[in-house]
């Protein structure tokens, strides 16, 4: 019972930090963002990069549709491919030493359109590559579609920013 209340704590203190990120990142949004599909938009958003970076394959594949589409600089992949696509890739960064210290979203926006939601937002993640610090910005603009009160991920697609 002591762990499941921890859990719901530490699942409010993320939606929670997130909604003031959203609030600073993006001042004018706040009374939008009390829209509660806006902030589980939001609180799904964080936490798939969160689940991303830990390797947390399982949770994704909850959260993605079985059509599931990833857009990429190489083309299209379906949910399977890109489970593993992510696993190897983050995979791979841990053997090279490249480890995620921290991430943030910047400049959410979240439109609905009925059962339908778009977000668009900036990660900028801060990391070590072989100790060395290094920052990237990828802009993302994820589509997803509630189903049965849930909402799932449909399709997704990241460019790298450069500044």
């Amino acid at each position: 019972m002591i762990c499941m209340i921890r859990k719901y704590i530490t699942g409010l203190f993320l939606i929670n930090s997130l909604w003031a990120n959203a609030q600073q990142t993006n001042p004018g949004l706040t009374e939008e963002y009390e829209n509660s599909d806006k902030r589980q938009l939001l609180a799904l958003e964080y936490n798939w990069l969160k689940a991303e970076f830990s390797l947390d394959t399982a949770y994704l594949s909850t959260i993605m549709d079985d059509s599931f589409i990833a857009i990429n600089a190489s083309g299209t992949s379906n949910k399977q491919q890109e489970l593993n696509d992510m696993y190897q890739t983050i995979s791979q960064r841990l053997k090279d030493s490249i480890s995620i210290d921290s991430f943030r979203l910047e400049n959410a926006i979240v439109n609905l359109y009925g059962t339908t939601g778009v977000v668009t937002f900036v990660v900028h993640t801060f990391r070590k590559d072989k100790g060395v610090p290094v920052q990237r910005k990828t802009r993302f603009y994820d589509v997803w579609i509630k189903r049965n009160g849930k909402w799932k991920a449909v399709s997704s697609q990241g460019t790298k920013v450069t500044e």
